[in-house]
């Protein structure tokens, strides 16, 4: 009797009425919309780390997460699929994150009821919505952040104990393991938090609990990648293509207000949700700056940080799925809006309205990913169906992890070094598995619908993925000065140099048929092209934005070189102010066709 007594305590501490209702329909909402397969860049790497742990052949990618794949990992010794371990392992975080959350906020505010609907706003946004039960490690890692939070409202309303700020320190230093890129977050949280603890062995045992967490998963880390001189240059690898990349080129032509919005408002989704939502959110801080909760600051604090830190350098391109720890302090604020009143019946209503247009929002996509497979799922799959197992599979980059995990029975080539191989092979099978749509004939072309939710809240990557069959006919070797292949969701096209060759197969052909084209961002309406065949001239092209020319040049027996000539190139980087795509431009190679 007294065991179960004891039980029912346990539950009616966990679930008083609020966290239940809110626990268990974030329980059922994620479950309904569990993806049907992998999709992202990450999701198959992390897939190959659960059977082989190997970070210098990213798997993972870097920084390594240690924790997250020592967890994965474990319990994919049971389970034996890793798709499977990790949808499950991202759904378990992600309703034992909310509870966490709601005590978390609860104790910051003084009611449950806004615990409860803090925490239901932070796991019903849209943002959560679309990533808190992809098999990536941010669900895990969420989960640890906030069983850290929560340990730390314990130690500060338990400042006698020495072993709850000990659990909580530790509690931070594996969340930082269980995902490296949360450090921006957490060690702010953790400096924050310091000074709010009541007394000095409490702040002191809670830094000593963070350093053994941070051992516990760095030395075994270490030893992994081959000892401290080799952690240093990987993860110095991974900081020098942050700078380049995140903080570099991809940031091209994008304005601080657009950054900002990108970082602070899309996790919210639309500005029609988001705008109500920070609004709320500014009552609420007030209400908590009145009611003087001290242990809000560090939330706040670390939040705003990593917004700051996220808007100044991280790549616009994952900006909602990056930014989702800002979006803790403003489900903290908006939760002690509508939850700390004396009635809780306006606070359900607010979170009802909330979640009905969230749901409504993001649903296309999460229909479409929990009722089929991803495109680049859909296309490796049909390529295993129809494709002969002697062809050549030509990958595009952004789609190395997803080729190399569900396409190693075939020969598989990355496109930029397998296309010249294949230039003369006539008689061997050649597909190209693409990121993006495809206008030649014959292409398989898999996509899901692209929505608002789409292009905002993910990264807008894998929406639509191609295969194309390239007969020997279309097949060149690129000599000097043509770019790797791009696409958009309709086509493909390789930038152009000002100078540039390209060698055709000797395929006793009349003629070759060049497809060009300009987009319509360059700047020139027009660029003439010279065209020359083994350096002779042979025709002057004319290309205006936004159509496709066409240029028929003849052919003479035996291997040939086409020459391409422009002056008036661009470089978009220059827009940008020395930001963005360094490149010089002329015009777009759209197809080359033997004849």
């Amino acid at each position: 009797m007294t065991v179960m007594n004891d039980a029912r305590g346990m539950l009616r501490f966990w679930f008083p009425r609020e966290i239940l209702i809110v626990f268990v329909l974030v329980a059922i909402v994620y479950t309904l919309f569990l993806p049907k397969s992998f999709f992202e860049f990450d999701e198959t790497l992390f897939a190959r780390a659960v059977v082989d742990y190997e970070p210098w052949k990213h798997h993972p990618p870097p920084p390594g997460y240690p924790v997250f794949i020592a967890i994965a990992g474990s319990l994919n010794w049971l389970i034996d699929d890793p798709f499977t371990t990790l949808v499950g392992l991202s759904l378990v975080s992600s309703v034992l994150g909310l509870l966490f959350l709601a005590h978390t906020f609860a104790a910051i505010t003084g009611s449950v009821p806004a615990g409860a609907f803090g925490a239901a706003l932070f796991y019903l946004s849209p943002v959560l919505l679309i990533h808190g039960t992809l098999p990536i490690s941010e669900p895990p890692a969420l989960a640890l952040v906030f069983l850290a939070m929560l340990l730390f409202t314990r130690a500060h309303s338990c400042p006698e104990s020495w072993f709850v700020p000990l659990a909580y320190g530790i509690a931070a230093g594996m969340a930082v393991g269980c995902r490296p890129q949360f450090s921006i977050v957490v060690v702010p949280f953790l400096f924050a938090s310091i000074p709010v603890l009541s007394n000095w062995r409490a702040r002191i045992v809670a830094l000593m609990g963070f350093t053994a967490g941070c051992l516990l998963w760095l030395v075994p880390f270490i030893l992994v990648l081959g000892g401290v001189e080799k952690f240093i240059a990987f993860e110095l690898g991974q900081a020098a293509y942050y700078a380049s990349h995140d903080a570099g080129i991809s940031r091209g032509g994008w304005t601080l207000p657009r950054l900002a919005a990108r970082f602070a408002a899309r996790p919210w989704g639309p500005l029609w949700i988001a705008v109500p939502v920070v609004l709320i959110a500014l009552a609420g801080a007030w209400r908590l700056a009145k009611r003087r909760a001290s242990p809000a600051v560090p939330v706040i604090f670390a939040s705003g940080a990593y917004l700051i830190f996220a808007i100044a350098t991280m790549d616009p391109a994952d900006g909602a799925r990056y930014a989702i720890p800002s979006v803790i302090a403003v489900a903290l604020c908006a939760g002690a809006a509508i939850g700390s009143g004396a009635r809780s019946l306006p606070g359900w209503t607010i979170l009802s309205i909330f979640a009905a247009s969230s749901l409504a929002y993001t649903s296309p996509l999460l229909i479409d990913r929990s009722s089929g497979d991803s495109p680049p799922a859909a296309a490796a799959a049909w390529i295993r169906a129809n494709v002969p197992k002697d062809a050549v599979i030509l990958y595009e980059l952004p789609l190395w992890p997803q080729a190399t995990y569900w396409l190693s029975d075939f020969k598989i080539m990355k496109i930029d070094e397998g296309a010249p191989i294949l230039a003369g092979s006539s008689e061997v099978p050649v597909y190209i598995y693409g990121n993006g749509g495809s206008h030649m004939d014959g292409a398989q072309v898999f996509w899901w619908e692209f929505n608002h939710a789409f292009r905002k809240v993910t990264r807008n990557h894998y929406g639509v993925v191609s295969v194309v069959e390239v007969p020997a006919s279309q097949r060149y070797e690129i000599i000097s000065g043509v770019y790797a292949s791009e696409r958009d969701p309709e086509y493909e096209w390789r930038w152009v140099a000002p100078l540039a060759e390209i060698q055709l197969p000797d395929l006793d052909a009349d003629r070759v048929t060049l497809r060009m084209a300009i987009s319509g961002t360059t700047p020139q309406e027009t660029m003439p092209v010279r065209i020359t065949v083994n350096g002779n001239p042979v025709g002057r092209v004319e290309i205006k934005r936004g159509r496709w020319t066409s240029a028929v040049v003849p052919l003479f027996d035996g291997p040939q070189q086409i020459g391409f000539q422009c002056e008036g190139a661009f470089v978009p980087a220059e827009a940008s102010g020395g930001r963005g795509d360094p490149r010089q431009l002329c015009f777009q190679l759209l197809g080359v066709k033997q004849e």
